[in-house]
């Protein structure tokens, strides 16, 4: 497989749109691999993860392919992972198509209103309903929505995607796993050669109770638990993704995730397993 991130920030962006704090500042001069645009990635350019606000800046900055892509899994409604407007730009009174076969839309219920909202031709846009544990066929790829713990009004989702013995966990926007997810792993027993977490709130303490991100430290206890119960083992790549702006640098985080055999992905990624 390969995986491709194309943007590995929160919503805000990093440099945050309207921040002046020490740490965007800094990135302003810097830039490299501290520049993050809004998450989003791809698998092996045919499976797309989330339609967010940078969509376009992926496609004129990083090649995005999205003319060539059919198939985009959604995890929540938030404008950072589905811009629904944007989708409209594909209806044929504004866009020539050599490959006119539509774009599927993969979501779950408040993701869908909110696309067929904008009353794109299905000729162009499709939308197909996904529900927590139910496996679905995407591209002949096995993928496997989960509840995520995150803003229950967005009806979101995490994914196992799987293909040809490689099974990759998708874990944007999600504090820690819910008690049903860890239940569905145990009567599954899944081995996960790649494993994309959500490490938003950085080097911060870890939260009395379960939030929609996660620190580094929770990342850790996941990937100690993953290890624990088989899912993952040493030959497992962690990728920590959706920072935030007050997340270190990308230098200065990536050792510390080092300590942890974790990486920090950032922007135009792409990794190969």
């Amino acid at each position: 497989m390969k995986f491709k991130y194309y943007g590995t920030a929160s919503a805000i962006g990093v440099p945050g749109l309207f921040c002046d704090c020490e740490n965007c500042k800094k990135i302003k001069k810097i830039k490299g691999k501290n520049i993050r645009t809004r998450s989003q990635a791809c698998i092996d350019n045919k499976i797309l993860m989330d339609f967010p606000t940078d969509t376009y800046l992926h496609v004129v900055n990083y090649d995005l392919p999205l003319t060539k892509i059919h198939s985009c899994l959604v995890t929540h409604s938030h404008a950072d992972h589905l811009y629904e407007k944007d989708l409209l730009m594909r209806d044929e009174r504004w866009t020539f198509l050599e490959d006119t076969t539509p774009l599927t839309m993969y979501v779950t219920n408040v993701a869908e209103g909110k696309i067929n909202a904008i009353n794109c031709p299905q000729s162009r846009i499709v939308t197909k309903a996904i529900k927590p544990y139910e496996t679905i066929d995407v591209e002949g790829y096995k993928v496997t929505p989960l509840k995520a713990n995150h803003d229950s009004g967005t009806d979101p989702v995490i994914f196992i995607i799987e293909k040809d013995g490689k099974s990759v966990f998708y874990g944007n926007d999600t504090g820690r796993l819910e008690d049903e997810v860890w239940e569905y792993l145990a009567r599954t027993k899944p081995y996960f050669n790649f494993v994309n977490l959500d490490c938003t709130m950085g080097l911060n303490e870890k939260p009395d109770v379960a939030g929609g991100h996660m620190c580094l430290e929770e990342c850790v206890e996941l990937k100690d638990e993953f290890v624990k119960k088989g899912y993952a083992n040493d030959n497992t790549l962690f990728y920590l993704t959706h920072l935030t702006h007050d997340c270190p640098l990308y230098d200065e985080f990536q050792k510390e995730a080092e300590k942890y055999g974790m990486n920090v992905a950032y922007d135009n990624l792409e990794i190969e397993f």
